[in-house]
């Protein structure tokens, strides 16, 4: 008797208020979103001019400052990516990185300035353009990267649903703290130069390490187009800024930035750059010195360095392939070169300057040479080693190779177009404007940005033959802009034959212009931009947990990062790095949704704080669990004591079950000595599954009459949901985590079992660019009867009863 009692005080201690209809815009919403779009946008501003202002002084100390180096926008990127990432292995971390590399942009900075002062009277060089258009050419870059932001309305990471970002923005926690570092072994040789980066900027400017990341996204995007605008360095700006606008938006570049994959968008624009550079030092080579060829050389071993910084030594491959090919192309246009190249004079004088090169290059990636080798011992000199054969990662099948051409009509790069003739038509086009950009840089013997492209068809060739779809993909997106600048360039050049020949070229440009855009435009409207609010509310709960172990009872990757401050053991696919907490034999882990009673009560005491969904519809807290915050989705628990000892007879994803003794082993169960914990049955519907935006659904459930209970569902959203009943409206916010977890909606009162009540779901359009692809579903609607609290019995006296958990005496 007397543990009756104590078991009743229990549950009576672990009630949940009713929750109150939550407003859809509050002021502390729109400040945090104004805080957000100033972190983002201004870690752009600081990426975008360091990079330039670095790599500019970098070419012009290298190659002189009369000309304009092309690839400078993205020298300066991969220069700041290795300072950062060799800096932030010193004492001091993120803030030594950011130290060294203000140092270096300041100093650069300086050199300009100087540089400048002294040329004022001098005239422009042929390649020299004005400030403003570069600015034209990274503001429409811009503008293409901000419109996933408009169409979702809010400014983030992509959220896509692997979370790769998430494991990214642990490892740039981890990069500058030794906490988390000991916490997660995340960095096994994995490159990590653009971690360095963001881990600086953020340092730098206080920025949250997601919205510098954001940041870095769009930056990548605005330095392609404005190096893309220079394969055009002689014409005028609308042109430049037609080419830069679609080779730096290129339609699987802009896939892959909506799902905030970086290093495939990096390395397409170090590629770029290196082509633009190689064709610009061809074109002084003849009347330099041996040294000034040495030092034009030295920007090229920039690029290749960040290529490693980024992609690890297997990034050398798109440079050794674009180098091979613009020799034996240029060898086989101009065999006479050839036969002066090959002189023994000739190598003789170059082979010196080629080993200083080699050296410096080594030297400048001495601080990553173990996470180097670290690398190859996971992946050897094929990912093939670690990533099998037909692992298709977040693909559905391999992707097309039309795709990488610009013009694909499908909002999801992972989904073949509904009109085969219309996708296979345009992909006909689209190639046939490439072969004419081929033969049109053989003919003018425009062979760099050729040879890139030819690099490129060679890395995906021998990925597409030996690598699974999923490393094949990558190989397609690296090589996407320099596809597109081929076919462009040799539409887009001016003073080509007649009028009659000068309007044709337009008029195929326009078109390809319009369908490749458009192709870009639907796949930047239609990708996920990670939700503010779950990262708010969980980062609101690690500044209550400090460093303490902590148990994430979601399904979400994104968690562990948003509590990076704590070590936090979750069940989320792919950020399992601390050991699984064990569940009871009957009630596993299998992707549906957690509860107390998901994890057997020894395990529960190695946690000093547990993170629930905000449903009633789970497993009554334990009575040494306390409630310390609350927010919309989710509740922390302060563990006070250890854990009491109790089982339970449901199974994965419920909060308890029906005691059947007709069942021989209940019934063994109800005659042993010991007390249950019972509550009304909950109702469980079907939801609506695959809500386009704008769009809504009706779900009916049944209640008894004159009794109140809470509805919660269970939802994955892109967009915010609102739920309407007798004559209420409950705002949900976008959930991008993964689907199993029930949060709680509002409170209803039933009519009776046969008197439905009518829940209008709808979901959210925050903007006209907002897509019309199914974002929203909701899977299960589930109703728990208020007040939530525990009625305890004697186990004889619970058959047939709804069963929470029980204890044995």
């Amino acid at each position: 008797m007397l543990e009756i009692v104590i078991s009743v005080c229990e549950a009576r201690g672990s009630r949940r208020p009713e929750r109150a209809p939550v407003q859809r815009f509050s002021r502390g919403a729109l400040s945090r979103l104004a805080a957000v779009f100033e972190q983002a946008y201004g870690s752009v501003l600081v990426i975008v001019a360091g990079s330039i202002v670095l790599g500019r002084a970098i070419c012009s100390l290298c190659g002189g400052a009369a000309a304009r180096w092309s690839a400078a926008p993205f020298v300066g990127f991969a220069a700041l990516m290795a300072l950062a990432d060799a800096a932030i292995k010193l004492p001091g971390r993120a803030g030594t990185a950011l130290v060294v590399c203000l140092l270096a942009v300041v100093l650069a900075a300086a050199y300009l300035a100087r540089r400048a002062s002294r040329a004022r009277s001098s005239p422009r060089g042929p390649f020299v353009h004005s400030f403003a258009g570069d600015a034209l050419i990274g503001a429409l870059g811009l503008c293409a990267a901000s419109i996933p932001f408009i169409a979702q309305g809010r400014v983030g990471p992509g959220a896509f649903v692997d979370g790769d970002m998430a494991i990214h923005l642990v490892v740039v926690e981890a990069l500058s703290s030794a906490k988390v570092a000991a916490y997660y072994h995340v960095l096994g040789g994995y490159p990590t130069g653009p971690h360095a980066l963001v881990a600086a900027v953020s340092t730098g400017t206080g920025a949250q390490a997601i919205q510098v990341f954001t940041g870095l996204l769009i930056s990548i995007m605005v330095l392609t187009a404005i190096v893309a605008g220079d394969v055009l360095g002689g014409e005028s700006l609308w042109r430049r800024a037609v080419i830069g606008l679609l080779s730096g938006a290129a339609y699987l570049v802009a896939a892959y930035y909506g799902e905030s994959a970086f290093k495939e968008t990096i390395m397409a624009g170090l590629v770029l750059a290196f082509a633009l550079h190689l064709g610009q030092v061809a074109a002084r080579w003849a009347d330099a010195s041996q040294r000034v060829r040495f030092t034009m050389a030295l920007p090229a071993g920039v690029l290749l360095a960040g290529s490693v910084y980024t992609y690890s030594y297997l990034g050398v491959a798109w440079f050794v392939t674009t180098f091979a090919a613009w020799v034996v192309v240029g060898l086989a246009v101009r065999p006479r070169l050839a036969r002066e190249l090959l002189t023994g004079r000739n190598l003789t004088t170059i082979a010196p300057w080629a080993l200083g090169f080699v050296l410096l290059l080594l030297i400048v990636l001495l601080p990553i040479f173990s996470d180097i080798s670290s690398f190859f011992g996971s992946f050897g000199l094929s990912p093939q080693n670690t990533i099998t054969g037909q692992d298709l990662g977040n693909l559905r099948g391999p992707l097309s190779i039309y795709e990488a051409l610009g013009i694909w009509g499908s909002g999801d790069f992972r989904v073949v177009p509904a009109n085969h003739f219309d996708a296979g038509e345009l992909g006909a086009f689209a190639l046939a404007i490439l072969v004419f950009g081929v033969f049109w840089s053989l003919r003018r013997r425009q062979l760099p940005l050729l040879a890139a492209g030819l690099g490129c068809a060679v890395v995906w060739l021998y990925s597409n033959a030996t690598q699974s779809p999923y490393v094949t993909a990558k190989a397609m997106v690296i090589g996407a802009p320099v596809v597109i600048a081929i076919g462009m360039r040799a539409l887009l050049t001016s003073r080509q034959g007649g009028r009659l020949v000068t309007v044709t070229l337009l008029a195929f440009a326009a078109i390809f212009g319009v369908a490749a855009g458009y192709s870009s435009y639907t796949t930047l409207r239609n990708e996920p931009v990670q939700s503010s609010e779950t990262v708010a509310e969980l980062a609101a709960f690690h500044r209550l947990t400090g460093n303490a172990p902590t148990l994430f009872l979601g399904i979400d990757s994104w968690a562990v990062w948003e509590l990076h401050d704590s070590p936090v053991w979750n069940f989320s696919p792919g950020t399992e790095w601390l050991p699984t907490p064990q569940s009871p034999p009957n009630k596993p882990f299998n992707g549906q949704p957690l509860d107390f009673d998901s994890v057997v009560s020894p395990d529960l005491n190695e946690f000093a704080y547990v993170v629930t969904s905000d449903t009633d519809f789970a497993s009554e807290p334990p009575s040494n669990f306390h409630l310390v915050s609350r927010r919309p989705l989710y509740e922390l628990w302060k563990r006070i004591g250890p854990t009491p000892p109790r089982a339970t007879i449901e199974g994965a994803g419920q909060p308890g079950a029906i005691l059947d003794c007709s069942v021989p082993l209940l019934r063994s169960l109800s005659e042993r000595a010991g007390v249950a914990a019972v509550m009304t049955q909950p109702v469980i519907v079907g939801g609506i599954p695959g809500l386009a935006p704008g769009h809504s659904g009706i779900v009916r459930i049944g209640l008894p009459a004159r009794t109140r209970w809470e509805i919660s569902a269970q939802y994955t959203a892109w967009t915010p949901i609102t739920f309407s009943a007798e004559g209420r409206r409950f705002w949900m916010p976008a959930y991008m985590g993964q689907n199993g977890p029930f949060f709680n909606v509002g409170a209803v009162t039933g009519r009776g079992v046969s008197r439905q009540i009518a829940i209008r779901i709808s979901a959210g359009r925050p903007s006209i660019l907002t897509g019309t692809q199914p974002y929203d579903s909701v899977y299960n609607i589930a109703a728990t009867r208020l007040p939530d609290v525990r009625r305890m019995m004697p186990l004889r006296d619970a058959c047939g009863r709804y069963v929470d958990w029980f204890r044995l005496s």
